[in-house]
């Protein structure tokens, strides 16, 4: 399953970063005659009520959703190293306030979080 999982990754990897040579049309293409058609040879997956190439947009909401989450990825990376570099630095009182906030931090569970009541 981790296999199936880490292709599915690459695959969706892979279609965002050559969205733009893979999509058969622009995401935004309107075809007005050619509304709510039924996958076939020239739509893949395709049309909407618009007309617009569901696999075009399928293929740049990938893409959009990949730069979102390297990029929210790297600002946490960036963030937490400099809490913990300047925390290490500083060492002392510093470093102890800091410690203690993480471990209040991790002891919450992180279904916590996504609860809705």
């Amino acid at each position: 399953m981790g296999t199936f999982g880490l292709g599915l990754i690459i695959v969706f990897f892979t279609m965002g970063i050559f969205s733009k040579f893979i999509m058969p049309f622009s995401w935004s293409q309107i075809h007005l005659l050619e509304r709510l058609q039924v996958p076939s040879g020239r739509y893949f997956l395709g049309t909407d009520e618009l007309g617009r190439d569901e696999l075009s947009r399928l293929i740049y909401g990938a893409s959009i959703s990949m730069q979102i989450g390297i990029g929210a990825t790297l600002l946490n990376t960036v963030v937490s190293i400099l809490i913990g570099a300047t925390s290490g630095f500083l060492g002392g009182k510093t470093d102890m306030i800091v410690q203690r906030f993480v471990d209040v931090w991790m002891s919450i569970p992180a279904s916590s979080f996504y609860s809705l009541s």
